[in-house]
């Protein structure tokens, strides 16, 4: 694995907070906007219990994230990061109380619902383990790609 490439894809998760999350069921894609939690390379997400994400992990736990600025800088400087992972709905007490923190910490107006109780309840931690990650950076160049599949 680059270290360097590494390092440019931490950066970039730190300095965003939303990514589109891409799941399906049988052949029905969906796509929706979500905030993100990060450890390492994993992402964590959250949702409530019984949406169409839920559902859709539970059926089929290959998901793809996306992360771009292409309205921030323009074609000539656009960034984005392309996930193709893993998802796994958290139930394991420990794995939640891990995660929730990591979540917390980034996002503390979650703390009054991100509690043992909530995850009980209707609250739900997505963990997304990556398989493959592309990050393209066309300031190094008209549709510069670099693909990070080593962890």
């Amino acid at each position: 694995m680059s270290d360097e490439l590494k390092n440019d894809i931490l950066e970039y998760l730190a300095s965003h907070i939303y990514c589109v999350m891409a799941t399906s069921k049988q052949d029905n894609p969906r796509a929706a906007t979500v905030m993100y939690a990060y450890d390492g390379l994993d992402i964590y997400v959250h949702t409530i219990a019984g949406t169409q994400k839920v559902r859709n992990v539970e059926a089929n736990p290959n998901v793809a994230l996306l992360i771009d600025d292409h309205a921030k800088e323009g074609w000539d400087k656009a960034r984005m990061l392309e996930y193709v992972g893993r998802a796994e709905i958290l139930g394991d007490p420990a794995e939640q109380e891990k995660a929730a923190a990591i979540y917390i910490a980034r996002f503390p107006v979650v703390k009054k619902i991100l509690t043992p109780e909530g995850l009980v309840k209707d609250q739900v931690l997505i963990k997304i383990t990556p398989v493959k990650i592309y990050f393209t950076d066309y300031a190094k160049g008209y549709g510069h790609r670099e693909k990070l599949e080593s962890f």
